[in-house]
């Protein structure tokens, strides 16, 4: 029988932490987000109470979650808004993001459908988001992925064709660029070079 040790679950999730009015209530399959509070002041909440908040969410995600696949989960403010969303990530390749505002709530989610995946991070207090790395159809590609008005948003910043198979055919150059942002494209490759994944834990740890 899966166990929950609230000490433990504390000192795990809080060492997820990879860096110093919102969506769909979160529905983890028949698990609900039990023990979560909204702020007595209205203001921001407290890192406290937002920590207990995915604590529950995660201890009911754990105990409900009969799909065996491997979950992991992170925390990172996305939007530099004080509030760190939590990042669950599933099977390797699909992520679902969430916030807390009186509640877990879900901002939207993504399958990358692919077996290489990195998700990275940059210093730069400009992109507080999520830098991904994904290889597909003889691209390697780099986008960002962060939150607006509530919502989880993603863009592609440019990819290279590391085949050499569509320059050969003329369709393309090796390297494309999709987003006016030099400074972020910059931010993705320095981010990949100097190997700033994001810190993910496993769900079963706080079990």
């Amino acid at each position: 029988m899966k166990r929950w040790t609230g000490v433990l679950a504390a000192s795990v999730i809080a060492a997820a932490l990879v860096l110093g009015g919102c969506g769909t209530p979160a529905e983890p399959g028949s698990a609900t987000a039990e023990g979560i509070s909204s702020s007595a002041s209205g203001d921001a909440p407290g890192r406290e109470e937002v920590q207990q908040a995915y604590t529950a969410y995660l201890k009911a995600f754990y105990e409900n979650d009969s799909s065996g696949n491997t979950v992991v989960f992170a925390q990172k403010d996305l939007d530099n808004n004080g509030v760190q969303e939590l990042i669950v990530l599933t099977a390797g390749t699909e992520i679902q993001v969430y916030t807390f505002d009186g509640g877990v709530t879900e901002l939207g989610g993504r399958d990358f459908m692919t077996g290489t995946l990195r998700l990275l991070f940059s210093d730069h207090p400009s992109y507080p988001g999520v830098i991904y790395f994904t290889v597909s159809g003889g691209l390697e590609q780099y986008g960002y992925l962060t939150v607006k008005d509530n919502t989880l948003t993603y863009e592609k910043l440019w990819d290279e064709d590391y085949t050499g198979m569509y320059v050969e055919e003329g369709s393309r150059e090796r390297v494309v660029e999709y987003s006016n942002d030099r400074q972020l494209i910059a931010e993705s490759k320095a981010s990949y070079q100097e190997n700033k994944d994001l810190a993910f834990l496993p769900v079963e740890s706080v079990a």
